[in-house]
């Protein structure tokens, strides 16, 4: 049977080596990169646009392929930064990205050693820790961090309540659930893994049939619901259509909007017809 409660086994001492060794790499990599930046970016200058808007109470940006999810999350802690001026809020934002994003060798740690032993919990949350692709993208203000938290979280969330009582596993996988729908909303094509997640508490044996079929529903629908949520209040009122917009077109426009850069329609009719496109 696996170990399910909060404190027992946790082994402090493995603990202690994993909060010293994430001190230093996260350290070190706060100290020597910082966030990056939007005007060399098209991309990232999407997100800070639509942060920015967020921030100024602007809601109405339609446009769910261009994955607002992340801005929305970010926002909060982006105004609250902002506060601290243009030459320190950058530092204080990627703070926030690192803190939150350093959750994860815990959590695997955790999951590791409620499945097997505390050693093995603590290889697997010093390899997670070292990961470059999570060390380097935790540097840009892009969704792939935060998605690759969120999908920890839920894996978390369903070992916790792997076996416990019926009321509390609902409770858990309720609250993966919402993460879930944030890493979607984030990222659109992560919704297949939401869908796999769900699925995989089929092979949940230990527990009715019943149970299980609920907590199939039960991620389909809080992970849909935060999706169509926005769809209705947001992407149909600001763009006046069902049509999700393309991804590109929006990347170019805020790219040039973070840069100072005018459009204007010219070269024949072609050209003018992209940049209304674009605008």
């Amino acid at each position: 049977m696996t170990d399910t409660t909060i404190i027992p086994n946790l082994n402090r001492r493995y603990l202690l080596i994993l909060l010293i060794v994430t001190l230093f790499v996260q350290g070190i990599m706060y100290i020597s990169y910082p966030l990056g930046n939007s005007v060399n970016n098209d991309n990232q200058a999407g997100q800070v646009y639509l942060m920015n808007e967020f921030v100024s109470g602007r809601f109405m940006v339609g446009n769910v392929r261009y994955n607002p999810g992340y801005a929305l999350v970010l926002a909060p802690f982006k105004a609250v930064t902002d506060l601290f001026g243009e030459s320190l809020a950058p530092r204080l934002l990627l703070l926030v990205h690192l803190v939150v994003y350093s959750t994860i060798p815990f959590m695997a740690y955790d999951i590791m050693r409620r499945r097997f032993t505390p050693w093995a919990g603590l290889i697997t949350g010093l390899i997670v820790l070292i990961d470059p692709f999570g060390l380097q993208w935790m540097h840009f203000q892009l969704p792939g961090w935060l998605i690759a938290t969120v999908t920890i979280w839920a894996l978390w969330m369903a070992q916790l309540s792997w076996d416990t009582t019926i009321r509390r596993r609902f409770v858990l996988v309720a609250i993966a659930s919402i993460g879930l729908g944030l890493m979607t909303f984030a990222r659109f094509n992560y919704a297949p893994l939401v869908a796999l997640y769900g699925l995989s508490f089929f092979l949940w044996t230990h527990i009715p049939l019943r149970q299980r079929f609920g907590l199939f529903v039960m991620v389909g629908v809080i992970s849909v619901s935060i999706l169509g949520g926005y769809i209705l209040a947001v992407h149909i009122p600001s763009t006046g259509t069902t049509t999700l917009s393309c991804i590109t077109g929006n990347n170019l426009a805020t790219g040039l909007l973070e840069k100072d850069i005018p459009m204007r329609a010219s070269n024949g009719v072609h050209s003018a017809n992209y940049a209304k496109l674009l605008t």
